[in-house]
C-alpha cells in the first residue's frame, strides 16, 4: 500500500500537523469531513492525515492551496519556496487593500451624512 504523501515528509518540507491544528480551528464541527468536502477528497484520505497515518500527497497540494490559501499551507512548511512567500504577501495585499477601501467607503458615507445633518 502506498503511504500517501511519503514524498512530502522525505524532503521535510510540511508540517501536517499544524495543517491538522488549522483545520479543526477553521472546521470545530467534524473537520474530516469538512476538509474533505472542501478538497473533494476522501474522508477516510483526510482521517487519515488527521490521525497521523499518513500526510497530503503532492498531489492534494494544489487543491488544499486552491482552497485555503497561500498563508495555509505556507504555515505549513518549514522553509517554504520564494514564490509561495511571494504568494502569500500577494494574497496579505489584496485582502487589506478591500479592507481599506471598505473602510474609506465607510468613511465617506460618514462624512455625507454628517453633510446632510
Amino acid at each position: 500500500m502506498r503511504n500517501s504523501g511519503a514524498k512530502s515528509r522525505k524532503l521535510g518540507m510540511i508540517d501536517t500537523q499544524l495543517w491538522v491544528n488549522e483545520w479543526r480551528r477553521v472546521h470545530p464541527i467534524k473537520p474530516a469531513a469538512a476538509v474533505a468536502d472542501m478538497l473533494g477528497a476522501p474522508v477516510r484520505t483526510v482521517e487519515k492525515w488527521f490521525s497521523g497515518q499518513s500526510s497530503p500527497s503532492l498531489t492534494w497540494i494544489g487543491p488544499i492551496f486552491c482552497a485555503y490559501g497561500a498563508s495555509f499551507v505556507l504555515a505549513g512548511m518549514r522553509n517554504p519556496p520564494m514564490w509561495l512567500r511571494e504568494a502569500d504577501r500577494q494574497e496579505r495585499r489584496a485582502r487589506l487593500a478591500k479592507m481599506q477601501a471598505e473602510l474609506e467607503a465607510e468613511f465617506s458615507d460618514l462624512e455625507y451624512a454628517e453633510c446632510e445633518a
